[in-house]
């Protein structure tokens, strides 16, 4: 697999101890970059079994690089009619220490349109723990593959382990059938 930066996560994981513990002020400068580039090796591949899975689709993995230095930093996807108003979404809520999956919500053009109970019923049969709040029309803090992505360890396990990639390769598309009628009807029904 290609890197960017040409820096493998044992690559990466080396030079970040190895300025950890020669200059704590550059491993400060360098940590986030070398993170920023294990999420990107995480990210396409990713993308790329999504793109297999929903044709037609349109994906926004631009936040790789910043996908854990920003708050609320994710990856979203969805599809064209649903014209930025909802998509489907993987996010870094507290910069990675609890990582969000669910159908994301564009408050500013959505306003105060009602959440759909039938779409958070649907999430509910898959994640109990289903809920919403004014950005989700539905979300889940999910606990597998990772609940804490933030971590070294598991930033080693997005990259090495193939199973890690399989588990959100797995949910997405999942998320992204059941939610797909559903969403298609409040924006038919918002059109009017």
């Amino acid at each position: 697999m290609f890197w960017r930066g040409c820096l493998t996560p044992k690559e990466a994981t080396a030079k970040a101890t190895f300025f950890s513990r020669s200059c704590s002020s550059t491993s400060v400068l360098v940590w986030p970059e070398i993170r920023g580039q294990i999420v990107v090796g995480f990210l396409d591949p990713l993308e790329t079994r999504l793109k297999r899975q929903l044709k037609g689709w349109q994906f926004d993995a631009t936040s790789g690089v910043r996908f854990f230095e920003t708050n609320y930093m994710g990856y979203h996807f969805g599809k064209p009619a649903w014209s930025d108003d909802y998509g489907i979404a993987l996010q870094a809520d507290d910069y990675g220490r609890r990582m969000v999956i669910g159908v994301w919500r564009n408050k500013p053009r959505v306003g105060k349109r009602r959440f759909s109970d039938e779409l958070l019923e649907a999430m509910k049969a898959i994640y109990q723990t289903a809920h919403t709040n004014s950005w989700w029309e539905a979300q889940v803090f999910i606990q597998s593959p990772a609940a804490h992505w933030h971590k070294p360890d598991v930033l080693w396990r997005m990259n090495k382990e193939r199973k890690f990639l399989d588990d959100v390769a797995g949910q997405l598309p999942q998320l992204a059938k059941i939610s797909e009628p559903i969403i298609d009807g409040l924006v038919r029904k918002h059109k009017k």
